[in-house]
């Protein structure tokens, strides 16, 4: 009866003993990644040099400060609306200054978003492939310093809470 009950203390005081330990001495802290500093994986179209780590310094659109890059060329109305839908969604979860921008080729209802951003077809496909190595994902998140930190799928409600969560972590950091 007497191995059984220190077993059992032994059992409950190590697990706390770890918890304990861990919240005194341990550091709970995300990062969220930034693309293209060891290498650029650009298109095979693109004919632009490309100095290493990569930063945003030669666009035509206009960053200030962290910024999500809308490329909606090309979508449908339906998808269009999800997906503006879905970017409203960071304005209202966050309560920091975070620039929203749509860039497209089209003529496009707002919908609430900051920014409107129309370009020529030629340019449109040199920021979106070139400049912010888009490739199939539509939402580019790029911090201060001009660093892409991350691509998402459009008008998909599982993307657009990766990016508010890495916005978070993203605004904490800095």
């Amino acid at each position: 009866m007497k191995v059984k009950s220190i077993l059992l203390v032994f059992a409950l005081a190590l697990p706390v003993s770890i918890f304990v330990f861990l919240y005194l001495f341990g550091e709970n802290k995300f990062e969220v990644p930034v693309y293209f500093q060891e290498s650029v994986m650009a298109p095979s179209e693109c004919n632009d040099t490309y100095k290493i780590p990569y930063t945003v310094d030669r666009s035509t659109i206009p960053l200030n400060g962290t910024s999500v890059l809308f490329f909606a060329k090309g979508l449908g109305t339906d998808v269009l609306k999800e997906s503006i839908f879905q970017l409203n969604r960071v304005n209202n979860e966050l309560h920091a200054p975070v620039t929203l921008t749509l860039v497209s080729v089209d003529s496009l209802e707002l919908g609430g978003l900051e920014n409107f951003v129309q370009m020529e077809d030629g340019a449109y496909k040199q920021e979106s492939n070139c400049v912010f190595m888009t490739n199939t994902n539509r939402l580019v998140l790029v911090d201060s310093l001009k660093r892409i930190r991350g691509f998402y799928k459009e008008g998909s409600m599982k993307e657009i809470d990766r990016l508010i969560l890495e916005l978070k972590i993203l605004l904490n950091e800095y």
